[in-house]
């Protein structure tokens, strides 16, 4: 499919997008309102009657809508690695605990069920190294949180390599700035609960520009040395908003993380003939869904308060 038309139907379906003023109406709301906002809204088919079901069909729709309208298939399968790997890791999940697939998965073409009983003979060459990994591990049956890191792993290198693949350098570097905020997040958290440097490995994904070491020497360090250790990179100011407030803004710096990458697409955002008005919507899409998420659940868990701290920036 040509850049022109799958851009102009990303910039059409960008209009259609929650507004600032919509979203302000749903935080003010009581949880039962806020539902039937999203239904007047058009989410969920217009049956919005619980938050999970509603952003599960979202989410299948924009799955749905990469599928068909992507520039070329590298650059749809790097932004569907995601829910790939997501499904990757709930169905071979299910050899060691009873999952029920009911909502479980997002609805993407590539059948990977054959993952739930071992047959991988129909995935993808990244996909099938790393479940293969996992099958001769001792530690994958008993160690979810191992499973999941081989898993995102995996994902992050098939995400980088089609990136590469699709030609597109917006693609390419809104990718390995993933990775490093990614690998950045997975440092403080490490920090954060106390654990050692091995745990930090376990969690670390190649492929991005702030290499292994450097964050190695930040594990146990005071927070001021973390912000001098990463002020030369494009992330600093994410970094020291951290550092400054401690790690109970965690929360801030994933928003931060989103608001980075999303800014990203801004340099191409006006020329129909570049991927980042697609990406643009993507990005924006699954903000919309994460800020509806996270605003309905605040409502129901009675943490209203938190909903300003975890808004992110849209001016799509």
């Amino acid at each position: 499919m040509g850049a022109v038309y799958a851009n102009t139907l990303a910039r059409i379906n960008s209009g259609r997008l929650l507004t600032d003023e919509k979203y302000k109406r749903l935080a003010d709301a009581e949880y039962s309102a806020a539902l039937k906002m999203l239904a007047d809204y058009g989410y969920g088919g217009g049956e919005a009657s619980d938050v999970d079901a509603v952003i599960a069909r979202e989410t299948d729709e924009l799955i749905a809508f990469i599928e068909e309208n992507g520039v070329n298939r590298y650059a749809s399968r790097a932004l569907l690695c995601r829910f790939l790997y997501a499904n990757a890791k709930v169905l071979y999940k299910s050899r060691f605990v009873a999952v029920d697939f009911a909502g479980a998965l997002y609805t993407v073409g590539e059948d990977l069920t054959g993952i739930a009983s071992g047959d991988y003979a129909a995935l993808d060459d990244t996909m099938r190294d790393a479940l293969e990994a996992l099958d001769a591990s001792e530690s994958a049956d008993s160690r979810p949180r191992y499973i999941d890191a081989v898993l995102t792993r995996a994902r992050f290198a098939d995400e980088l390599h089609c990136a590469r693949k699709s030609h597109s350098r917006v693609l390419v570097k809104y990718v390995v700035s993933e990775i490093d905020l990614n690998n950045i997040l997975a440092m403080f958290r490490v920090n954060a609960l106390g654990w050692k440097a091995e745990a930090l490995s376990e969690l670390f994904i190649p492929g991005g520009t702030v290499d292994e070491e450097t964050l190695t020497d930040c594990v146990g360090a005071e927070l001021s040395k973390i912000a001098s250790d990463l002020g030369h990179t494009p992330y600093a100011p994410i970094v020291d908003s951290l550092c400054e407030k401690g790690y109970e803004y965690l929360s801030g710096f994933e928003t931060g993380s989103d608001d980075y990458l999303y800014m990203l697409t801004d340099a191409g955002v006006t020329s129909l003939d570049k991927f980042d008005v697609f990406l643009r919507y993507v990005l924006a899409k699954l903000t919309e869904l994460k800020m509806v998420k996270m605003i309905l659940t605040c409502i129901k868990g009675g943490v209203r308060e938190e909903i300003p701290k975890r808004m992110r920036c849209l001016d799509a």
